[in-house]
Formats: structure tokens, C-alpha cells, sequence
């Protein structure tokens, strides 16, 4: 299996931040050297993503004032340090700790926001951590947040290059993204807030909803979400917020060949 690629890396970003320290990104860099301060690390870049008064437009950041992607440099920055020393694990949680903060923001603003860029990132990190099946339902998530935003294209970002190096078959992923657009763009124009929605209706295509236990495992998170805004609940383990919250499938079941 060839090892997955990120979709961002730090010299890549736009830097955007509600915090008013102009040292940030030297605080960033000393946090993020080994895990030993990923709570603190994880909490602090959640607070200056995820605005306490999201209905002030003076002086902060938000999705609205120029797209979610400019409030991620910070996330990666942290995790790409850590994956740079071999840290995956660590990366991963902060990846996942970017996903949660892109889903609070989503659900506090109820706009549906691209969230392929944390999916991604979260998947080369669990791939380099050795955890296969948990990072390849997290690129699968990646391609549907892609296909969402642009079934066109879909198949040439990163998440799709990823699952090719797995090695997924072609048709595989291109039957994702046929599903994404026939089953929700094109005849019923239905835009799914969480591509976790889309899982089961690709895997069986007669389904005419997501499963009792899908819906059961959306509303607990979204409510755990909304409880703990403008917050992460435990941010040093991220990665377990998400693995109870996919809990109720494994969409990447077959999907790896020889796996």
C-alpha cells in the first residue's frame, strides 16, 4: 500500500485567527514539537476557531468572512510539525480536532461548510499511524465532501488520489461519487449537512434514509457538539469522538483490495 499524501501543509496556508497574540505561530510551533501538550494545543486552537459571540461581525474570524479554509492554517500547521517528527497519532488528533471544529461551526452558523480538506488530512495521519480502516472511512468522507461541493472534480483531489494508492478500484470511487450526484444533486437537489448520511445510502443504494443507528449516532454527537461549543469535550482524544460517532458502520468494509 502506498502511504497516503496530505492536502495541506503549512507553507501552504492563509493565515486568519481570532487570537489577538502575534506570536501565535511560534506558540504553535513550541506545542507542537511532541504530544506531550496536545489538550492544551488542541483546546487553544479550538478557542480562536470556534468564536464565542458567532453573531459579532467586529474583529473575528468566521466561515462567513472568507471561507472555512482560511481558518485552518493553525490546525495544520500543529499536526503537520507533529507528522514531521513522526508523531501520527498526535496529528491525527488534531486533524480530528479540526473536523469537530469545522462540524461545531457548521452546526452553531447552520450552514453546510467543504470539509474534505480535515477528512483528508485525518486520513493520511491515521494511514501513517497503522490505523487502515479508520483512515480509509475518513478519506471515504473526504471523496463525498468533495463530490458534494463538485461531483466534477471530485476524483482529482486528494482524498480520491488517496484511496487509488490503497490500492481502491476506480470504478469503486467513481461509483461514489456517481451516487453522491445522482442520489443527491442532480433529481432531488438534497445537500446532506454531514457526509456520515451519505455512507449507508451508497452502500445500499434502496435505502431510502440513513439507518435508525446512523440517526441515533447523529443526534448524540451533534448534541455533545452543541453542549460543549465554543469548546472541544476532551480535546487530547479527538480521534475517539469520531471512532464512537462512525461507530455505527464500517463503510470502508471491503473496499481496500486484499483487505
Amino acid at each position: 500500500m502506498s502511504i497516503p499524501a496530505s492536502s495541506l501543509m503549512p507553507g501552504q496556508s492563509i493565515p486568519a485567527t481570532n487570537d489577538p497574540t502575534p506570536d501565535l505561530p511560534s506558540w504553535i510551533d513550541a506545542h507542537s514539537e511532541d504530544p506531550r501538550h496536545l489538550g492544551a494545543l488542541i483546546d487553544r486552537l479550538a478557542s480562536i476557531t470556534l468564536p464565542e459571540k458567532p453573531w459579532s461581525s467586529v474583529g473575528i474570524e468566521t466561515p462567513l468572512s472568507g471561507g472555512i479554509e482560511r481558518l485552518a492554517w493553525s490546525w495544520n500547521r500543529a499536526a503537520a510539525n507533529l507528522a514531521d517528527r513522526g508523531h501520527y497519532q498526535a496529528a491525527a488528533e488534531v486533524w480530528a480536532g479540526h473536523y469537530l471544529a469545522c462540524l461545531s461551526l457548521q452546526q452553531k452558523y447552520q450552514y453546510r461548510y467543504h470539509k474534505g480538506m480535515p477528512l483528508c488530512n485525518l486520513g493520511y495521519a491515521l494511514a501513517r499511524a497503522g490505523h487502515g480502516s479508520f483512515a480509509a472511512k475518513s478519506t471515504i468522507l473526504g471523496v463525498i465532501e468533495d463530490a458534494l461541493t463538485d461531483p466534477a472534480t471530485a476524483i482529482e483531489h486528494q482524498s480520491a488520489v488517496n484511496l487509488l494508492r490503497w490500492p481502491v478500484a476506480p470504478a469503486v470511487i467513481e461509483q461514489l461519487i456517481t451516487t453522491v450526484q445522482s442520489r443527491f444533486l442532480d433529481l432531488q437537489t438534497i445537500m446532506p449537512v454531514l457526509p456520515e448520511t451519505v455512507v449507508e445510502i451508497w452502500r445500499s443504494p434502496a435505502l431510502l434514509a440513513p439507518s435508525e443507528r446512523c440517526m441515533g449516532n447523529v443526534d448524540e454527537f451533534s448534541s455533545r457538539l452543541r453542549e460543549n461549543y465554543p469548546r472541544l469535550s476532551d480535546p487530547a482524544n479527538c480521534s475517539k469522538i469520531l471512532g464512537q460517532f462512525w461507530s455505527f458502520a464500517d463503510w470502508s468494509e471491503g473496499i481496500i483490495r486484499g483487505r
